[in-house]
């Protein structure tokens, strides 16, 4: 299993063309879909960014193995594809806070919660995230976070944040390595419906810096301007990494 983002370099020369490629959660540029095919590589591609689901109509490569669909986290996605079974709670909440679906008030806390518990994908509390136990426990700890998160938000957003336009969108920028598309709620209402968009950015270790997009607005489509800088993801939420800043 190997962790990629937009941007990241991907090698076909490293892979042994009958190996079995499984994308998760992710696309490669058109020209690198392409060609997988033309290669004749084993690849199953499961996804539902938005802007990659439009290339993939418009570069006609739909015909690669997997389950698509926007609306549906990639993990229950993944779950529906791989296994018969129905999807288990723990993955249904994650999915659900991936697609900012967040009816049920346990999910925002539950996604902290395991992340306290550890993401790397060698922890072995990912052998236990079906038990009923571990959830409830991961949901308590999530809501004692969830509180420090929202007054950290509104901390970073008055040292850090400032406004400006921006690809034709009023924009409201912030410097924070630890924001994402959920966390944005808890910034004042005036100033999160004040504006067509909001962007968190960081350097990263790399020297690359890491932008994020996040839209409350009708009408704004944050992907596309992610795609013009070399990402990709959802009409509302979006990103992109670059070696210089474009604002």
């Amino acid at each position: 299993m190997i962790g990629f983002d937009y941007g990241d370099h991907f090698s076909f020369e490293s892979l042994n063309p009958k190996e079995l490629v499984i994308l998760v959660d992710i696309s490669l540029s058109p020209e690198e879909m392409i060609n997988f095919i033309k290669k004749e590589m084993k690849v199953i591609w499961i996804d539902h960014h938005h802007s990659a689901l439009v290339n993939a109509e418009t570069y006609k490569y739909n015909e690669i193995r997997g389950l698509r669909r926007t609306g549906v986290g990639a993990c229950e996605l993944a779950w529906r594809y791989f296994f018969e079974d129905p999807v288990p709670r723990s993955v249904h909440m994650l999915s659900q806070y991936d697609v900012w679906d967040h009816t049920d008030s346990r999910v925002v806390p539950f996604q902290y919660g395991i992340g306290a518990l550890g993401l790397s994908v060698y922890n072995s509390i990912w052998l236990q995230i079906f038990d009923d136990r571990i959830i409830d426990r991961a949901i308590q700890t999530g809501l004692k976070i969830l509180s420090y998160v929202k007054q950290a938000t509104k901390k970073i957003f008055r040292e850090t944040g400032y406004k400006d336009t921006w690809e034709g969108c009023v924009t409201i920028f912030m410097n924070s390595c630890i924001l994402d598309s959920t966390v944005y709620t808890f910034l004042p209402q005036a100033d999160l419906f004040d504006c067509d968009v909001i962007v968190s950015y960081y350097k990263r270790f790399d020297r690359k810096y890491k932008v994020s997009l996040r839209s409350y607005k009708e009408g704004v489509d944050v992907s596309k301007i992610a795609v013009k800088y070399g990402g990709g993801g959802h009409k509302s939420a979006a990103g992109f990494t670059c070696d210089e800043l474009p604002f």
